[in-house]
């Protein structure tokens, strides 16, 4: 395929469909869950805005931190989540008589 120029169009199609995947958004997005890319987003401006000052890094810190907080209690949440679910699995389980793993 890779220098038969019948199919240049293939090649052509599958660098696209490879680079999909290599974006920053969608390496985030397989990462983080799609609320917390906006976070980021404004995390990432923050860290312009120190570097051109117009924003202190204080400012930045603060914002490092309270987002630093919202992954912490996002986090908890889904663990808890999980959880719950998995512990009614097992009760699910235990009533059908099979043995949960």
């Amino acid at each position: 395929m890779a220098h038969d120029p019948t199919l240049a169009e293939k090649r052509r199609e599958a660098a696209r469909l490879g680079g999909k995947g290599k974006a920053r958004i969608a390496r985030l997005g397989k990462l983080v869950p799609p609320r917390l890319i906006a976070v980021y987003d404004h995390l990432e401006e923050a860290l312009g805005e120190v570097h051109r000052g117009e924003l202190t890094p204080q400012q930045a810190t603060a914002m490092a931190s309270l987002a630093g907080a919202m992954v912490r209690v996002l986090t908890s949440g889904e663990l808890e989540e999980r959880v719950r679910r998995l512990e009614e699995a097992r009760v699910q389980a235990k009533g059908n008589g099979r043995r949960a793993r």
